[in-house]
């Protein structure tokens, strides 16, 4: 499978054998297949990180509170 964040599959559908999925694709066919699958019963195996890491980002996104950003401190520009 190759990934794509820019480009398109309307002229060619695969890569070197492999299928084309455009990046927004590929995400939100994890997140059809992830959704409702608990982490404490159903949790994507060890095998596979970066599904499971989604899986637990997916399922703590909601759930953890946003710490706010600090604004980083700058000099004002010169005025030219």
């Amino acid at each position: 499978m190759a990934l794509l964040v820019y480009g398109s599959t309307a002229n060619r559908k695969t890569l070197g054998g492999g299928r084309i999925v455009p990046m927004a694709e590929f995400m939100a066919e994890v997140r059809s297949t992830l959704a409702g699958r608990a982490i404490e019963r159903a949790a994507v195996p060890e095998g596979f990180p970066t599904l499971r890491a989604l899986q637990f980002a997916a399922h703590y996104w909601n759930v953890a509170p946003v710490a706010p950003t600090p604004r980083p401190r700058h000099a004002p520009l010169p005025v030219t």
